[in-house]
């Protein structure tokens, strides 16, 4: 979000590695400097916070929304970008959206740590290393029809898919 400031070196730049979200009137975006800037319908910035995110997703409520941070953690904030709370996971630089399924929240790191959390609180229900430590750059998938424990499915960088029921 913001003007991108020329520093004489070539860097890559993208304003929206990972998709943006659309929260009541507010464009939310995070952008490859990790910052996350809300935007008007009419693309005014409203506001941009230096939070260090690489990726988001909106939350089951539309008022509220889930940061992947570079420092290793996960972060609900409200809509305004008032912090909700914050649990320390495996997470990474890769700009991936966490998914929530049924009161859950599940976050895949960049080398294959899948950990779920309770999405109203944030506590750590439960991690498992999907992966051998390829890399991970796709979100978790949630395969429900109505099963008592869902699937979550990673599709890691080496080919393979996994799955996992977790409870």
């Amino acid at each position: 979000p913001g003007p991108m400031v020329s520093t004489g070196k070539s860097r890559y730049y993208a304003p929206a590695d990972c998709g943006p979200i659309t929260l009541g009137d507010r464009m939310i975006v995070c952008d490859r400097g990790y910052m996350v800037g809300a935007y008007s319908p009419a693309g005014e910035v409203l506001a941009t916070w230096e939070t260090q995110v690489a990726g988001i997703s909106p939350a089951a409520d539309r008022k509220s929304y889930y940061a992947r941070c570079t420092s290793n953690a996960v972060r609900r904030y409200a809509v305004d970008g008032t912090a909700i709370w914050e649990t320390e996971v495996p997470a990474g630089r890769f700009p991936i959206p966490p998914t929530e399924h049924d009161g859950k929240l599940y976050i895949c790191s960049n080398t294959g740590q899948l950990t779920a959390l309770d999405a109203g609180s944030g506590q750590k229900l439960w991690s498992y290393q999907i992966t051998p430590g390829f890399y991970v750059m796709a979100p978790v998938t949630v395969i429900d029809q109505g099963a008592k424990h869902p699937v979550c499915v990673i599709a890691g960088m080496d080919g393979t898919l996994t799955a996992i029921r977790h409870r």
